[in-house]
C-alpha cells in the first residue's frame, strides 16, 4: 500500500472489542482557500492532522484490507474535499469530516488544520471533532 507524500500514519488496535484509532499525520494539502477572491486564487498549503475512532474492524483478526478503514482511500477522499474552494478553514475541515463519516466503520473524527499566511506566526490551527 502506497503512503500518501508528506503523510505518516500510526495505528492503534484494542483488538478484544475492534474499536481502532487511525492517525493520519502531516497530511499536506493544497487547496483555494481565503475571504478575498484575490486570497482564493492561487492554491495555499495547508498541514492537516486527523485521527479517526473506527469500530467493527476485523483485520486485527483477519489481515484483510476489507475488515478495516483502508486509510489511502481516507487520504484520497480528503484531498478531494480539498480541490474545492472555500473561505474558511472551519468550512473546510467541516466538509472533510462529513465526508469521512460516510464511512459506517468510522465513529467519530478530529481534524486539525493549518494555515501558514499570518506573519510572525507559525500559522493557524483549527480543531473540529464529530461523532
Amino acid at each position: 500500500m502506497l503512503r500518501p507524500y508528506g503523510a505518516t500514519l500510526g495505528t492503534t488496535f484494542l483488538a478484544q472489542n475492534h474499536s481502532m484509532t487511525i492517525t493520519i499525520s502531516n497530511l499536506e494539502l493544497w487547496t483555494h482557500l481565503g475571504i478575498t477572491k484575490e486570497e482564493r486564487m492561487s492554491e495555499q498549503r495547508i498541514l492537516t492532522n486527523i485521527t479517526l475512532e473506527c469500530e467493527g474492524c476485523d483485520a486485527c483478526e483477519t489481515d484483510d484490507i476489507a475488515d478495516t478503514v483502508n486509510y489511502e482511500d481516507v487520504v484520497k477522499q480528503i484531498k478531494k474535499v480539498a480541490k474545492a474552494n472555500y473561505k474558511t478553514l472551519e468550512k473546510l475541515g467541516d466538509e472533510i469530516c462529513s465526508a469521512i463519516l460516510k464511512n459506517k466503520k468510522v465513529k467519530s473524527i478530529s481534524i486539525k488544520l493549518t494555515k501558514h499566511v499570518l506573519p510572525g506566526t507559525k500559522g493557524i490551527t483549527i480543531s473540529i471533532t464529530k461523532p
